[in-house]
């Protein structure tokens, strides 16, 4: 089963996540922390088949709220050398437009589009 790494500050979209993904991954598979600090500590010690990254969240457990979601996708991409395993979500216009700039896949905060990136990783992942 494929690994999936979401990075995701909000509890409420979190569960979501979990509800969702779960089925789709199984929970062993399905990996969701808050920041950024914890999200690098866990990709020096998993490979992940995909990245699922909010646009905004802390920067350690105690930190201030950042547009993080495009510094952790240039971290994933040194890393595996290339965009291809991120998908980003976020309502906010600045990181959209980076994600269309650099060609990273990206969702818009909401129910339909949330609904909409389960349907696509189902296809994506098989089930």
């Amino acid at each position: 089963m494929p690994q999936i790494l979401v990075v995701e500050d909000s509890e409420c979209i979190q569960a979501i996540y979990q509800k969702n993904l779960e089925g789709i991954v199984g929970p062993d598979n399905l990996h969701i922390t808050p920041d950024y600090e914890t999200a690098i500590s866990m990709l020096d010690i998993t490979p992940y088949d995909l990245y699922i990254l909010d646009g905004r969240f802390k920067e350690s457990p105690t930190g201030p709220v950042g547009a993080l979601g495009i510094k952790l996708a240039d971290e994933i991409k040194s890393r595996e050398g290339s965009y291809d395993k991120i998908r980003i979500v976020t309502t906010w216009d600045p990181i959209i437009t980076m994600a269309k700039q650099l060609g990273i896949t990206y969702y818009e905060k909401g129910a339909d589009e949330l609904m909409q990136l389960f349907a696509d990783l189902r296809e994506e992942l098989g089930e």
